[in-house]
This record gives structure tokens, C-alpha cells and sequence, in this order.
């Protein structure tokens, strides 16, 4: 099952993909992605999402978050911009051009990425059900070292 539907995608980012609106102008860029483009790009996306969160959740979800399909949708139409070659950028601040100039596409994945990293560090709070029961659940993100050194000791490294 899909994190994510095309109309999704094209609701959030204003961009058509895959078919050409009939009447007036819906979207302000038409991108003339096949289905299955559309298709490979929310699967590639998904994938990314199992990928990154099947240490602290059960993965795929049956169930769809919110927050997963949020990262789903930023994910998929960063991909589909790059696919369909869209020179779109996002300008920052009060004065853009001394910000520089960000491809759109780069913009969502790091949003995507960032909101990724979030859900997995408060899986809890944001998965309900699904988190918790990972690959690696219950498994410390860190070891205390089985040695500890003196400072004497460390003194004779140096």
C-alpha cells in the first residue's frame, strides 16, 4: 500500500504530473510524467521511509500516520521534480539572491529528511501502534564501553 496518492503530491507541491488538466490551469507547471514515473517515484519514497524507520516501527504500515504520509509526499515530489527535470527553485529571506537559489527538489528532501528524523526519534508519540516493535527494539543506540581508562593512564598516550 502506498504512503502517499499522486493527488497528494500534486495538492502539496502545485505541480501536475501525470495528466494534463482539461480546463483552466490547475496547476502553474505540468510535468509530463507517465504513470508508472509517478508510480516509481511514491515507491521509492516509501521504500526510503521502511527503510529509515524499520528499527523503531513495524514496517510497511497498514495503517498510514499522518507524519508518514506527510515525509511520503515530500519525499515522492522531490523525486518527481527531478524526474521531470522542473527548474523550479525556493528563495529565503529578505533578500534572495544574496541567500543564493535552492532547487526545489532539494528543498522538500531535506524537509522530508528532517521531519524523517524526527518521527524516529519520538516514534512513540508520533507512530502510536506500529512504533516500538522494530528490528532492533529494545536495543540501546548506545553501549557504555566495557573498559574505562584512568586519566593516569591516558596521561601515558600522550
Amino acid at each position: 500500500m502506498a504512503y502517499c496518492l499522486q493527488a497528494d503530491i500534486e495538492t502539496t507541491v502545485g505541480v501536475g504530473l501525470n495528466t494534463e488538466p482539461e480546463s483552466a490551469p490547475t496547476y502553474d507547471v505540468y510535468l509530463d510524467l507517465g504513470a508508472t514515473q509517478v508510480t516509481r517515484c511514491i515507491a521509492s519514497a516509501d521504500a526510503e521511509i521502511d527503510m529509515y524507520l524499520a528499527a523503531v516501527a513495524t514496517v510497511p504500515f497498514t495503517t498510514v500516520p499522518a507524519a508518514v504520509k506527510e515525509v511520503s509526499i515530500l519525499l515522492a515530489a522531490a523525486r518527481a521534480l527531478e524526474q521531470g527535470r522542473l527548474d523550479y527553485v525556493v528563495q529565503d529571506g529578505p533578500d534572495p539572491e544574496s541567500l543564493g537559489k535552492i532547487p526545489r527538489s532539494n528543498a522538500l528532501r531535506a524537509e522530508g529528511q528532517r521531519k524523517l528524523q524526527l518521527i524516529k526519534e519520538n516514534a512513540t508519540a508520533l507512530l502510536g501502534a506500529s512504533a516500538g516493535s522494530g528490528a532492533s527494539a529494545g536495543i540501546p543506540v548506545y553501549n557504555d564501553p566495557p573498559e574505562r581508562f584512568t586519566e593516569d593512564e591516558m596521561d601515558t598516550w600522550v
